[in-house]
């Protein structure tokens, strides 16, 4: 009975119900919302599973508010999961969309997904700044934020106010709040593109890479092949991970990733 009463359950139905009526824009909508209860409920892979089917629909349908919709949801969803550059791109489509249609506290929502992703690729002041312009963004729709982001917004305002002195910060945050939101995403982008990618643990580029195939099962020699490197050199970018990682093991490290 339980099982039976969950939202993705009546959900998933309502999504079966409109694909045997043919009824594209239901499926889409419905897909929309599944996507926002998976990412609720904790589950950001599923969402943005669901919002590839969804976002490509509605936006042949033309419904470009749908669209921007499923944007944000994808590129929270893909902060979610520190899929920082794929998040980017979704965010500022989005932005675009709300700024043309004049949707106010939803271009809000999106200056707070970019700052999410601005804690993980630059400075704490860049985060700060974002932030000012969302609230006062915010602000002029003359409306809360909604509860689908306010554990976002917290979670960003945190991670920026905690690594700041109170000056910094309160210097910080006046200048994003004398931006638009657009000059706020333009210095967004200039100091990511400043900022040299952040692994944990000290790993390089070339070792993320070299560890995400072993993730997958390729052996070493698939690794060279893939990334064009002798044998001898994938032995040494392994050998530097499991040093990092203060792991000895194949599997281990594979865990970790």
């Amino acid at each position: 009975w339980a099982a039976t009463t969950t939202p993705h359950f009546g959900l998933a139905q309502s999504a079966l119900l409109y694909r045997e009526l043919g009824d594209r824009k239901g499926v889409a909508a419905v897909l929309l919302h599944l996507a926002g209860v998976s990412r609720a409920q904790g589950d950001p892979a599923a969402a943005r599973s669901y919002l590839a089917e969804a976002i490509p629909i509605v936006d042949e349908l033309g419904d470009r508010w749908a669209t921007a919709r499923g944007l944000l949801l994808s590129g929270l969803a893909g902060a979610d999961q520190e899929a920082h550059a794929e998040a980017a791109v979704d965010l500022e489509r989005s932005l675009a969309i709300f700024s043309e249609l004049g949707d106010v506290l939803l271009v809000s929502a999106c200056l707070v997904g970019l700052a999410r992703l601005a804690a993980a690729q630059v400075g704490p002041e860049d985060v700060a700044r974002l932030l000012a312009a969302a609230e006062r963004t915010r602000a002029a729709a003359g409306a809360a934020w909604p509860a689908f982001l306010r554990t976002d917004y917290e979670r960003a305002l945190a991670a920026a106010s905690g690594r700041l002195s109170d000056e910094v910060f309160a210097a910080a945050w006046a200048e994003g709040g004398g931006m638009t939101p657009l000059e706020a995403v333009a210095a967004y982008r200039s100091a990511a593109v400043k900022s040299p990618p952040r692994y944990p643990a000290g790993l390089t580029e070339r070792e993320v890479e070299v560890l995400r195939l072993v993730a997958t099962g390729m052996r070493d020699a698939q690794v060279a092949e893939e990334l064009v490197i002798s044998l001898r050199t994938v032995h040494s970018h392994l050998h530097s991970i499991y040093r990092k990682l203060g792991v000895s093991s194949r599997t281990a490290a594979t865990r970790y990733a």
